[in-house]
């Protein structure tokens, strides 16, 4: 889970909004909720939010391609078509 901002925002925009995220999880309440919520709070910086996203996709995309391998070998006369949208900024 993150918070993202649209591309284009001003990056003092971004700063005060990463600043004053990092203050909230520094509460312990604060990070207590989010932890029973399910998730996993984790301080860190734009660049550091944009690195994890871009390793995240990249490991699901690979584990999404070996499901659909394993699927067409098991599924020979199958038909998929795959449509894979990269027009979207992260």
């Amino acid at each position: 889970m993150g918070l993202g901002a649209p591309t284009g925002t001003p990056s003092t925009i971004v700063d005060r909004l990463n600043a004053e995220i990092n203050i909230a999880l520094s509460i312990p309440s604060m990070n207590a909720r989010l932890t029973e919520l399910g998730g996993t709070p984790i301080t860190g910086s734009p660049a550091n939010f944009g690195k994890l996203i871009a390793d995240e996709t990249e490991k699901w995309a690979k584990a999404a391609v070996t499901v659909l391998a394993d699927f067409m070998v098991m599924h020979p006369d199958a038909r998929i078509e795959v449509v894979v949208d990269t027009s979207q900024a992260f």
